[in-house]
C-alpha cells in the first residue's frame, strides 16, 4: 500500500506542476547575480538580487520574493530556459524558480543521506546541475553530483571528491567552461573537474577570508564572492577574485547573509566603455574603446552600438571594429555603429573623438548596445570598468590649461641647482622659446619665459629666479680646557637673506647651553667633543660650522698619612684634598678593632671644616693608626672608591 501511495502522491504533484509551469515568467539574463538566502538553517529561502548601490557605494539585496516557500540551495542559472535552479539541501527536492520568485517542484533527487548539498552551478550548455555534497558545515566535500536536466527523470551520476576540502559555492567560468570553488577549510580557490571529482589545489591560501557562501561571474570572466572575513561571524562582504593567482580583495560591504548561496546569469552580452586619457584638454583627440563581451554561447547579429557623447565632443573616425556593420559619421556627438555582427568571446572598438574648445569640467555618458535578443534583454548600458558599480557611466576630465602651480618668483641656494618641473600632460611646454623639456634645471640666478600651449591657446609665464648665500665661521674652531671649565662660542655669519636661523648641536647632549639658536652661546664641556651650529637662511640655504674641544682630565686625590689634633692650628683636621669640582660622596674612618669612628656623606673635595678633628661621640681618641675609606665622584659622573690608613699622634 504504502509504494502504490507514494506513486499516487507523486502523480499529484506531477499533475500540480503541469499546471504551474504554463505561468513560469523567465528571467531576462542581462549579468545580474542573484542571492538565496535563509533567514533560519532549515527554513525556507528569500530570493534576491544583488545590487550596488550608486550612492553609498553597498551592496544591497533588492528582493525578488520574502520567503518562496521552501528552503532552496545550490543554485544556478541555466540560460536555455532562463530559469534559476536549486535543491533543498535536507530533503533533495529539485525545483525551478523564475522571475517572480514563484517555485516549482521537479523531483526527489536520490542524493546520498547524511550529506548536505549547499554548493552548486549549471554548466554554460544548461545540461547539468552540478552539485557538491558533504558533512555539513565542518566536515569534509564526499561527492560531485551531476543532475541531468535535460533528462525527464532528472537522471543523476556521481563521483567521488578526491581531495579534503569543503566548498559551499561554485561557479562556472563563462570564458572557457572552467568550475571555480573557494575551499572554505584552506581558504583558497580551487579548479574542480566534475567529471572526475579531482580539484587544482595550486593557489594559495587567503588568510583574511573566513567563509564563502555564494560565487558568481560577470559576463566578462570577472569572478566575485560573497562571505566573511577572519575573526568576524558575519557574511557581509563582497569580494572580488582574481581567478588566474587565487587573490582574493574586498570590495565592499552589504547586508549581513548566512545561510547564503548566490549564482548569475553571464551568459548575455555586455559592454566595458573607457576613455584614454583621462584627462586632457581642449581641442584635443581621445580614444573610446568598447569592450564587448558576448557570452551568450553563439554569434548575434544585427547589433547596432548608439553613444550620444557630451556636448563638444565629435565623433571623428572609427579607429578599430572586428565586427562589421556600418558607421555614421555624421561630425556630431552621436556615435552609430549598427549592424555589427558580435561574435562571442570579447573585442573592442576603438573610435576617435575631437573636444571642442569647451570649458573644464568632468563629462559622463554612456553608450548602448541595442537590438539584443529579447531574452538577452532587447539592449545593455556601457559599464564603467574603473568602478564596480554596474552600468555607471565613464568620466573624462576636460582641464583649463594653466600655469598657476607655477610661481613667479624663486629663491635659490648658491651652488645648488633649482629644478622646476612644468609637466602638463597633453600640453607643449617650451622654456625660453626653445627647450621643449618641460622640467628645467637652473643654475644661476636669472629670468626666464615659460611657455604652455595646446590647440586652443598659448600662456606665458615670466618666472624669476635669485640667489642667495650662506657662510658662517667660527671666532675660534679649537678649545683645550680644564673639566669644569666654561667656555663662550663665537661664530661669524655673512648672508644677503633676510633672515637665517641658527641651531647649535650638542652631540653628548649634556654641555648645558645657555642658548642653542643664537651666536654666542655659553656652556660648560664635560667631554671631548665636535660642536657643530647649522645656519638656515630664507630660501632653505644652509652652511655648517665646527668646533673642536678636547676636555683635559686631572684625577689626583691627596690624603695626609699623619695629623695631630692637639689644637695648635697646624694638621688638627684629618681631610681630602685635590682636584676641583669632586664630591666625597661618602667618607668613612675605623680604628684598628673595625669599628666606625667617622663617618660623612655628600661634602665637596677639600673642606676641611667637614673633616675628622680626631673625637668619636664628643671624646678624643687614642693616638693610633686608623683606616679610611672613601667614594668620590668627579663632575663627569667618573666615580673612584679609594683607601688608606692615617696615624694620629696626641
Amino acid at each position: 500500500m504504502v509504494p502504490n501511495c507514494r506513486k499516487y502522491m507523486a502523480l499529484v504533484v506531477l499533475l500540480c506542476v503541469s499546471v504551474y509551469i504554463s505561468a513560469q515568467v523567465a528571467f531576462q539574463c542581462k549579468g545580474q547575480y542573484y542571492a538565496s538566502l535563509s533567514p533560519s538553517l532549515h527554513g525556507p529561502s528569500n530570493l534576491y538580487e544583488v545590487k550596488i548601490d550608486p550612492a553609498s557605494n553597498l551592496a544591497i539585496f533588492d528582493p525578488i520574493k520574502i520567503n518562496v516557500g521552501k528552503n532552496v540551495n545550490a543554485i544556478g542559472y541555466r540560460s536555455v530556459d532562463n530559469l534559476i535552479y536549486g535543491v533543498d539541501p535536507d530533503e533533495f527536492f529539485l525545483y525551478k524558480l523564475d522571475s517572480n520568485g514563484d517555485i516549482f517542484f521537479l523531483k526527489q533527487l536520490p542524493l546520498t543521506n547524511g550529506l548536505e548539498y549547499f554548493a552548486g552551478d549549471i554548466s554554460p550548455d544548461g545540461r547539468f546541475l552540478i552539485l557538491i555534497g558533504g558533512g555539513g558545515f565542518t566536515g569534509l566535500d564526499s561527492e560531485i553530483v551531476k543532475v541531468d536536466l535535460n533528462s525527464p527523470n532528472f537522471d543523476i551520476t556521481r563521483v567521488n571528491v578526491q581531495v579534503n576540502t569543503r566548498i559551499f559555492d561554485i561557479a562556472f567560468d563563462p570564458e572557457d567552461g572552467t568550475l571555480f570553488g573557494l575551499d572554505s577549510n584552506a581558504k583558497r580557490l580551487v579548479k574542480i573537474n566534475p567529471d572526475t571529482g579531482n580539484m587544482d589545489l595550486s593557489f594559495p591560501q587567503q588568510p583574511t577570508v573566513n567563509s564563502i557562501g555564494a560565487l558568481f561571474f560577470d559576463t566578462f570572466g570577472n569572478l566575485f564572492a560573497y562571505g566573511g572575513v577572519v575573526n568576524q561571524a558575519n557574511q557581509d562582504k563582497l569580494f572580488e577574485i582574481n581567478k588566474s593567482n587565487g587573490s582574493v580583495a574586498v570590495l565592499t560591504n552589504g547586508p549581513i547573509a548566512q545561510g547564503n548561496d548566490g549564482c548569475s546569469c553571464p551568459y548575455t552580452i555586455k559592454l566595458e566603455k573607457t576613455v584614454l586619457p583621462k584627462e586632457t584638454f581642449p581641442c584635443e583627440l581621445v580614444e573610446y574603446t568598447f569592450t564587448i563581451a558576448n557570452s551568450s554561447g553563439s554569434a548575434r547579429q544585427g547589433i547596432n552600438l548608439i553613444d550620444v557623447l557630451p556636448g563638444g565632443f565629435d565623433f571623428v573616425d572609427v579607429l578599430r571594429n572586428p565586427y562589421g556593420g556600418d558607421s555614421s559619421l555624421s561630425g556630431g556627438s552621436l556615435v552609430s555603429i549598427t549592424g555589427l555582427n558580435v561574435f562571442p568571446g570579447k573585442d573592442s572598438i576603438i573610435i576617435s573623438v575631437y573636444i571642442d574648445d569647451i570649458q573644464e569640467g568632468i563629462y559622463k555618458n554612456q553608450a548602448q548596445l541595442v537590438n539584443l535578443p529579447l531574452e538577452l534583454g532587447s539592449y545593455t548600458q556601457s559599464d564603467n570598468p574603473a568602478t564596480f558599480i554596474k552600468e555607471d557611466s565613464t568620466d573624462i576630465k576636460v582641464l583649463d590649461l594653466s600655469l598657476e602651480f607655477i610661481a613667479e618668483e624663486y629663491l635659490k641656494c648658491e651652488g645648488e641647482d633649482l629644478i622646476i618641473d612644468a609637466t602638463i600632460p597633453g600640453a607643449i611646454i617650451l622654456w625660453n622659446g626653445e627647450e621643449t623639456d618641460p622640467v628645467k634645471i637652473i643654475t644661476g640666478p636669472g629670468t626666464y619665459t615659460l611657455e604652455a600651449r595646446n590647440n586652443c591657446e598659448i600662456i606665458i609665464k615670466t618666472i624669476t629666479v635669485t640667489e642667495e648665500y650662506i657662510s658662517v665661521s667660527a671666532f675660534q674652531a679649537e678649545y683645550d680646557i680644564m673639566l669644569g671649565e666654561y667656555l663662550d662660542f663665537n661664530i661669524d655669519i655673512v648672508t644677503n637673506s633676510n633672515t637665517s636661523s641658527i641651531l647649535w648641536n650638542d652631540p653628548k647632549g649634556n654641555s648645558s647651553f645657555s642658548c642653542i639658536d643664537c651666536e654666542e652661546p655659553n656652556l660648560r664641556p664635560l667631554f671631548d667633543a665636535i660642536y657643530s651650529a647649522t645656519v638656515t637662511s630664507e630660501a632653505g640655504c644652509i652652511d655648517v660650522v665646527d668646533i673642536n674641544v678636547h676636555v683635559d682630565k686631572q684625577r689626583d686625590i691627596f690624603a695626609p698619612n699623619i695629623f695631630s689634633p692637639n689644637g695648635d692650628g697646624s694638621n688638627d683636621i684629618f681631610y681630602l684634598t685635590g682636584t676641583e669640582f669632586v664630591t666625597v660622596n661618602e667618607f668613612n674612618i675605623f680604628d684598628r678593632w673595625g669599628n666606625l669612628v667617622y663617618s660623612t656623606i655628600s661634602k665637596e673635595l677639600g673642606e676641611s671644616n667637614e673633616g675628622w678633628s680626631g673625637d668619636y661621640n664628643g671624646y678624643p681618641v687614642n693616638p693610633g693608626v686608623y683606616v679610611w675609606y672613601a667614594e668620590v665622584e668627579w663632575l663627569d659622573g667618573h666615580i673612584e672608591n679609594i683607601a688608606g690608613d692615617v696615624t694620629l699622634l696626641r
